[in-house]
């Protein structure tokens, strides 16, 4: 293809240089007619409204579809990318498979559900927080608020005099209807609580703004680092604004394309016996505007009219060439390395509906592991600690291990315990360890008896008569093949 000199086209008129590039967009040249059309002092189109080698777009030769500047951003890409709606609703999903456990922290009963009162009346209200939501539909409704914005707000009601544990409903404020201003005069360091830090909040529905007490909410963060507002959490989206942008922008053009497919066709001006007929300053400038309005986006322009003698030239517009496919895949697989969610689960990616069904649950292992597991610690860690649970020696605790996708691990635990045991076992009837060392090794805590025989050795509990019996009947010595054995005084 020949290269069109600059000086040669500079020192054309308007019209022959529109006639230039019709040619040569019929031949194809696309290049050639954009220089053109754009090198002259005298341009039939300004340089900032043509991006790359295809498309005329919008202002300064950009279209924005999202722009992150605040919380209500948040919500807009979570409302208008489906992508992002798809993964935090994914992952809500799998949050909610777990089940929820009150638990002693203290005592015999440590790590065995909780039967105290305190325990009955928190319970109770898990059970309806309030007169509309299950708790699984209020937890699901705090984890997607932490999702999408960083942050969420939990509002108990506690009668006056009362603590929180003794709420009587539980709220989850979405957090982009909240207005918060902090105090300026105040070290972060220095204060109390993050309460404390708070000049004023207000909650803003159904027409009406609430001033709130900062003292009596909830705050509820991400994992993420706090960027802009020490014990806020940043949101995920922030730094993924670029990628949400494409994904709407990519996804509006193919909705246009499937309407429009894209120009219909190419009209050029036919030469004449008379010559050229100079164009007055009005249909130049109608003309430009006219091309600039040009393109495949839905507000704009699929054919190039004009009330000249034209040429129809037929245009065939490879939709593959745009490649919006392959750009939605790479921007949905940044997403989803920062949500943590497999992007082999994505269906997008063409290859989650040919995977086989070990394949699924093997990412659906990652899934729980890397993402879920830890996000439910973070989020029932904070609720522990609002509720101040470790007053009456409780915790809430999200339990998966019932999941089929996690039961190889607790095969793997059994199979590494059973190992274990057996090796400790020698190590005590060598008289090495006491039984106490050998219950840490474990991970289970000490026995505390007033003989103290925990922390004694095997010899020295042999001269206390105290005889170990082991399913093989053998006694004194090492040769227990099943690793248990029990403890008896004579």
């Amino acid at each position: 293809m020949k290269e069109l000199s600059t000086q040669k086209i500079q020192k054309l008129s308007v019209s022959t240089r529109l006639k230039a590039a019709g040619g040569q967009l019929v031949r194809g040249n696309l290049g050639n007619a954009v220089k053109c059309l754009t090198v002259s002092s005298e341009k039939v189109i300004d340089s900032s409204n043509y991006r790359g080698s295809s498309f005329f777009w919008g202002s300064n030769g950009e279209e924005v579809y999202f722009d992150y500047s605040g919380r209500n951003s948040s919500l807009t890409a979570y409302k208008y990318c489906s992508p992002v709606f798809s993964i935090i609703t994914q992952k809500a999903q799998a949050l909610a498979n777990g089940q929820v456990w009150i638990l002693d922290t203290q005592g015999q009963n440590n790590g065995k559900e909780s039967v105290t009162p305190i325990a009955k009346q928190l319970r109770a209200l898990m059970y309806r927080p309030n007169f509309f939501q299950s708790w699984k539909q209020l937890e699901g409704q705090l984890y997607t608020n932490v999702q999408i914005h960083g942050f969420a707000v939990l509002l108990p009601i506690v009668p006056v005099g009362f603590e929180r544990i003794e709420a009587k409903r539980l709220w989850c404020i979405p957090s982009h209807l909240l207005t918060i201003t902090f105090k300026t005069n105040i070290s972060y360091f220095q204060a109390e609580s993050f309460a404390d830090t708070i000049e004023s909040i207000y909650l803003s529905a159904g027409g009406v703004s609430t001033q709130m007490n900062p003292a009596d909410l909830i705050f509820i963060n991400d994992t993420t680092t706090s960027c802009d507002i020490v014990g806020l959490a940043t949101s995920r989206l922030e730094p993924n604004q670029q990628q949400i942008n494409n994904i709407i922008g990519a996804m509006s053009a193919r909705g246009s394309l499937i309407s429009t497919r894209g120009a219909l066709g190419l009209l050029t001006q036919n030469p004449n016996a008379m010559g050229e007929i100079p164009m007055s300053p009005e249909e130049k400038e109608s003309l430009q505007n006219d091309f600039k309005r040009y393109g495949i986006q839905k507000n704009q322009w699929k054919v190039i009219i004009t009330d000249m003698s034209l040429n129809w030239q037929q245009m065939g517009f490879a939709t593959k060439d745009l490649m919006l496919f392959e750009e939605i895949d790479d921007d949905v697989q940044k997403l989803c390395y920062s949500y943590g969610y497999p992007y082999q689960l994505f269906s997008s990616n063409g290859k989650a509906s040919s995977m086989a069904g070990t394949e699924v649950d093997s990412w659906m292992k990652r899934l729980y592991e890397g993402s879920i597991i830890p996000e439910a610690n973070n989020l029932y860690e904070q609720l522990n600690r609002a509720f101040n649970l470790d007053r009456y020696n409780l915790v809430i605790d999200k339990d998966f291990s019932q999941l089929s996708v996690l039961q190889e691990n607790e095969k793997e635990k059994a199979a590494a315990r059973l190992t274990r045991n057996n090796a400790l076992q020698i190590e005590f009837f060598c008289n090495l360890i006491t039984l106490n060392q050998w219950r840490v090794a474990n991970g289970e805590d000490p026995v505390s008896q007033t003989n103290g025989i925990g922390d004694k050795y095997y010899y020295e509990l042999v001269s206390l008569g105290i005889v170990f019996k082991t399913s093989s009947n053998s006694s004194q010595n090492g040769n227990n093949e099943n690793g248990g054995s029990s403890a008896t005084t004579s």
